[in-house]
């Protein structure tokens, strides 16, 4: 297993492909990876992810799917999920899962999960944010060998180490993860914030890891 000593990572909601393309193609010249949320793609659409940049690939999954296939799609699109990879880490990078909330790939020795959970708007946002950490525990080895990086749009804070679910926090603790919210100092700003629902955890763009959990060193 190849050993990944250092990655450049952002997460970003881009709050639809149109509007957030611009400020991507910028990120992806200080980025190794590039965790995206809400890009509000379609599926047949997916592909002009290829567009963004000539050095990155993309795992992509659209929230849109299942919308479309009850014949019940009205308004505007939604959601959606996707990791960037530059192509130089192509050669010791895999898919592990796809979904329309949650996307895992393996870069070496580094499991890169990126999430995009509910608001408080959801009346099953609780059985959502349960279900994703047990696909994350599902699909994810958490030894010492390997290391986690967790970051994506949350929908929630953290206040001292704690959200506002138990079986996250619970999640946290059980896998041994790090909160690195309090790294950032005073740097750590929401880049988004909807006044009806509050602040968000989506996090200001840096060419470092952002609003992310970490496991052990790598072996």
């Amino acid at each position: 297993m190849m050993a990944v000593n250092s990655l450049r990572l952002c997460s970003y909601n881009m709050h639809s492909f149109n509007m957030g393309k611009g400020c991507l193609i910028d990120i992806c010249s200080v980025s190794d990876v590039i965790l995206i949320q809400e890009h509000w793609l379609f599926p047949d659409n997916l592909h002009v992810l290829n567009n963004i940049h000539n050095d990155f690939l993309h795992f992509a999954n659209s929230a849109m799917e299942k919308k479309l296939t009850s014949g019940d799609f009205r308004g505007r699109p939604f959601g959606g999920v996707a990791i960037l990879v530059n192509k130089a880490l192509a050669c010791c990078t895999t898919l592990i899962t796809n979904g329309d909330r949650l996307i895992i790939v393996k870069i070496g020795n580094v499991y890169v999960i990126n999430v995009y959970l509910s608001d408080s708007s959801a009346y099953n946002r609780d059985y959502i944010v349960s279900d994703i950490c047990g696909q994350i525990e599902a699909n994810v080895s958490f030894t010492a060998d390997t290391s986690v990086v967790l970051g994506g749009d949350f929908n929630f804070e953290f206040v001292d180490g704690k959200s506002c679910f138990q079986d996250f926090d619970s999640f946290v603790i059980d896998n041994d993860l790090c909160i690195c919210d309090s790294k950032f100092g005073d740097n750590a700003m929401y880049k988004y914030c909807h006044e009806s629902r509050g602040s968000g955890s989506s996090r200001t763009i840096t060419p470092t890891i952002t609003w992310t959990c970490t496991a052990s060193e790598p072996g």
